[in-house]
């Protein structure tokens, strides 16, 4: 019976300690992308600069020519 209680409370303790690390990867994983965050918007608003860009010179092409 003892030993029985003893792998049962052995096995809770891996659990939290499993679920403990799971929660402190996911908190990791967070604050990853809350630091990308800026650097993903500013790739993105460059694309879409350069986009506007794009399609202004094509107009601008199409117009002339």
């Amino acid at each position: 019976m003892q030993r029985i209680l003893e792998t049962t409370r052995k096995a809770w303790q891996l659990d939290a300690e499993s679920l403990r690390a799971a929660r402190q990867q996911r908190a990791a994983n967070r604050r990853k992308r809350i630091k990308a965050l800026p650097q993903d918007s500013l790739r993105a608003l460059a694309a879409l600069a350069l986009q506007a860009e794009i399609l202004v010179v094509r107009k601008t092409v199409v117009t002339v020519g």
